[in-house]
């Protein structure tokens, strides 16, 4: 998992698996201005496991906590109508291959927040600490 300065992408905000094997990211393709979360092994070898659609896009201070169960948590934008606000969401992610399973889950029901992300989690995964940065529009 390594940036080339030339290609305009960065990967953002690792965080290592449960079982040490992976770890998930949030890829920022300046070119573009997508956002998207992959996870790669130890040899590098990268998999996305969520892409963003039209309507539901990720920003690129969106911040991954991966809970001891499998879980990743991140912010994402609410479905419309309400996609200016940005809630936690929870993807079950497969610690050796990195493949998700099953669907997107809402873990937090908050409203009128532009961003959140985790900050750190307990070691049963049960609680989840979050900041909510001031950034701009």
């Amino acid at each position: 998992m390594t940036g080339d300065d030339s290609s305009g992408v960065i990967p953002l905000w690792a965080v290592w698996s449960p079982n040490g094997k992976r770890l998930a990211y949030a890829r920022v393709d300046m070119r573009t201005r997508t956002v998207r979360l992959e996870s790669c092994d130890l040899a590098g070898r990268a998999r996305v496991f969520y892409s963003p659609t039209a309507d539901r896009p990720l920003h690129s201070y969106t911040v991954p906590a991966w809970l001891p169960d499998g879980r990743v948590v991140f912010g994402l934008t609410d479905p419309p109508p309400n996609q200016r606000d940005i809630n936690l969401w929870s993807l079950r992610v497969d610690q050796n291959s990195g493949m998700p399973s099953g669907g997107l889950r809402r873990v937090t029901q908050w409203q009128r927040l532009a961003l959140v992300e985790p900050t750190a989690f307990s070691t049963d995964g049960k609680r989840l600490t979050v900041a909510r940065p001031g950034i701009p529009e």
